[in-house]
């Protein structure tokens, strides 16, 4: 599979501001925020809010902080953004032809996207990390 994104894991390595993510998920989702505060407080330790957003799930089968990010840029985006996990959490376009990709994401520039992922990115750390191609090998895709 190709997919035009990140890779979660180079997030996490460069260092996630977890105060940020917290605020994030308070801006994003009052429900989940009420359940994180009820579990952790609101101000919890970096580790405590890693284990809590470990847990974070999107459909049921990707879970931690790519999941949140994924969930939080598609609503606020309104773009279709495919995820997957086979040795590293990588979110973005995956190459496809025309006819099968999602409207949403059909007429985006590689500047645009680029722009949009990079935004969402410095909501969780200060590190520089490039939104570039990846070639993810997975036996999921046939």
């Amino acid at each position: 599979m190709l997919l035009f994104g990140v890779c979660i894991n180079d997030i996490e390595r460069e260092g996630i501001n977890w105060k940020k993510v917290s605020n994030l998920l308070q801006e994003y989702d009052a429900v989940f925020y009420k359940a994180f505060c009820e579990d952790i407080g609101k101000n919890p330790s970096d580790q405590d809010a890693m284990d809590w957003f470990s847990n974070y799930e999107t459909e049921g089968r990707r879970s931690g902080i790519g999941a949140f990010l994924h969930d939080l840029i598609e609503d606020k985006e309104n773009i279709a953004l495919d995820i997957d996990d086979p040795d590293g959490v990588y979110l973005g376009i995956s190459a496809a032809v025309p006819w099968e990709m999602d409207d949403s994401i059909k007429n985006l520039t590689k500047e645009s996207f680029t722009g949009i992922m990079q935004k969402y990115i410095h909501l969780i750390t200060d590190a520089e990390i490039e939104v570039r191609w990846w070639r993810i090998d997975d036996d999921l895709d046939w």
